[in-house]
């Protein structure tokens, strides 16, 4: 008879085993991503993916990072980008409608 058993991790975890070294300092990304016909793979229209170490500085955004609004979409990005921006977490950022760039920032090298 075989038995099942479940993957058990080391009880001693490293918490920063994907982290930067440069930790908190770490600069991220800021991507949203809008089509007018909901692509087959996804079930919205539109999506921010926050690639910082921020999840969302001013708390919850309207869309929750879905949208199927794209003047909510854009609102959220703007006050996302601006909070992170401000915040010194950001690189790069990027807003794209229908595969057309409407907004590209990155911090100077």
């Amino acid at each position: 008879m075989r038995l099942l058993e479940m993957f058990r991790g080391a009880n001693q975890v490293n918490k920063n085993l994907l982290q930067s070294a440069l930790g908190d300092k770490w600069r991220g990304f800021l991507y949203a991503d809008w089509e007018d016909k909901v692509p087959d793979w996804q079930t919205s229209n539109g999506t921010i993916f926050n690639e910082t170490n921020l999840c969302s500085p001013t708390g919850q955004l309207v869309g929750n990072g879905k949208y199927s609004d794209w003047e909510t979409l854009e609102q959220d990005y703007y006050q996302l980008f601006n909070d992170l921006k401000n915040k010194n977490v950001i690189r790069f950022s990027q807003l794209k409608k229908n595969n057309k760039v409407i907004h590209s920032w990155s911090l100077q090298k």
